[in-house]
């Protein structure tokens, strides 16, 4: 069957490990850029570039139309290359028809729309490059997540990785040696997406054709359309939280919060990859496994925990030394942005629970039930909503970040109830309290006597603990054999 090519009977995290790698790459060297950033962009500056990044991503929603679920569904079952054909051809066709429109309407007005987002119109350009960036990214997206489907996880590694490491030295170029400021920040991404695009000609040649077929559009439609209202939700509660930090506490701490966020996504590497691979692993491997399928999943949740803490812990005990380091004159971050550090840790804890999302979206992708996912992100951002407008007036900008914990928690527990009608797992329960515990009670100490012996201690303990539980083969994660 044509598309079963490139598929492999790998676990679920050979491939998490090698999109893992890709992601590794292309978003460590984004995480690189940001002291970077610090010392060549103001803290309002970057507040400004936060606001317009975010409402550039709500826009997305609409570009997206909440399709990505569904084609990977369709396109991952699909029986026939000819089958693949008319699912790819079509939804670019869908995303097209809508997004080419409303972007030209959104460059001619972009005049009125800095107003409305930025209180200034000055920043109409940036906005309008904001605007061409998501577009851009929307195409390369689903060019590129063909790859993901075929399980062709290196060739998907390579694209991504060429693309980011032109991403960082553009944007070198553009702010460090040609003083762009944020528009140089969108004129690399632009640059590195296009690349990306030409990356993919070979799935451009091998499943796009002009063929319209309305069964598959309707198809398509009817199992993405909770997606796109469900995206909404996600989306806001990622973003939203800038402009009521914008709104409560100015420009200034909304750059700051930017910052930490984006630290705090260093988690989201690892969540991004297994989330790609996770529904193209169960159709391809986990649904053949039988009765030993509730065991695979506890291995697959115990593991997800382990690692969510192998980044978790080390990264919460030392961020705010890495933000205060200075020797000799020398500092990594500017002074303006040291208090980013602070929300680090909890934006960290509620990707974890979005991990866990993804890892419970196997209920309502077996049950067809999509629905669930728009009840799941409608908990998420009412709760983060309602947080970040008690929180953000009492404590600042980490206010903001326990929203996004608590509302990514709501949503895990949610869709925990919901799976746990279609799928077993037998979890694996002593590997998952023991990682709980170390997560939270560490970095709550850290946090508490914020002494270097103490972190230092901590890892010691961690790293011994880490060990004993067994749960990850380093020697097989070095050659990428889970």
């Amino acid at each position: 069957m044509a598309s079963s090519e490139g598929k492999s009977g790998h676990g679920i995290f050979f491939h998490t490990s090698i999109y893992g790698f890709g992601h590794l790459v292309a978003r460590g060297l984004s995480f690189i850029l940001l002291p970077f950033y610090t010392h060549y962009i103001s803290s309002n500056e970057f507040g400004i570039y936060s606001l317009i990044i975010s409402s550039a991503t709500i826009v997305s929603i609409l570009f997206h139309l909440g399709l990505q679920g569904s084609f990977v569904k369709y396109f991952t079952s699909a029986k026939s290359r000819n089958e693949q054909k008319l699912i790819f051809s079509n939804l670019i066709f869908m995303i097209s028809a809508v997004s080419l429109p409303l972007t030209v309407i959104l460059i001619f007005f972009s005049r009125e729309f800095s107003n409305l987002i930025l209180h200034s119109g000055e920043y109409s350009a940036s906005f309008s490059l904001g605007i061409i960036s998501i577009l851009l990214m929307t195409y390369s997206y689903y060019f590129s997540i063909v790859y993901v489907t075929l399980e062709r996880s290196k060739r998907f590694v390579i694209n991504t990785v060429i693309s980011a490491l032109l991403n960082f030295v553009l944007n070198v170029i553009f702010i460090h040696n040609l003083s762009l400021g944020i528009n140089g920040i969108f004129y690399a991404q632009i640059i590195s997406s296009i690349v990306l695009i030409l990356f993919c000609t070979d799935v451009l040649k091998t499943y796009f054709q002009f063929d319209y077929d309305s069964g598959w559009v309707k198809s398509i439609l009817k199992f993405g359309y909770p997606f796109f209202f469900s995206s909404i939700f996600t989306v806001l509660t990622e973003v939203f939280d800038r402009f009521l930090v914008d709104y409560y506490l100015g420009s200034e701490k909304a750059g700051i919060y930017y910052l930490g966020y984006r630290f705090g996504l260093i988690l989201n590497l690892f969540g991004i990859s297994f989330k790609n691979s996770w529904l193209p692993h169960y159709y391809n491997f986990i649904a053949n496994l039988k009765d030993d399928k509730p065991n695979y999943l506890g291995k697959v949740f115990s593991k997800l925990l382990v690692v969510s803490a192998i980044v978790i812990v080390p990264v919460s005990l030392f961020a705010d030394d890495v933000f205060s380091f200075k020797y000799n004159g020398f500092q990594i971050f500017s002074s303006e942005y040291f208090e980013a550090a602070s929300v680090i840790p909890f934006v960290m804890f509620g990707y974890m629970f979005a991990i866990l999302m993804s890892f419970y979206s196997l209920g309502p992708y077996i049950s067809g039930k999509s629905i669930h996912f728009l009840s799941s992100d409608l908990l998420c951002f009412a709760s983060n909503l309602l947080l970040n407008i008690l929180l953000i007036p009492m404590i600042g900008i980490v206010g903001a970040a326990i929203a996004t914990m608590a509302a990514f928690m709501i949503g895990a527990f949610y869709l925990n109830v919901i799976s746990s009608k279609s799928i077993q797992v037998n979890y694996e329960r002593k590997i998952a309290i023991v990682s709980l515990l170390m997560i939270f009670g560490f970095t709550f100490l850290s946090l508490l006597f914020a002494s270097l012996i103490l972190d230092i201690l901590l890892l010691i303990v961690f790293m011994i603990i880490i060990h004993e539980l067994r749960v990850i083969d380093f020697s097989k994660l070095i050659r990428l054999k889970f």
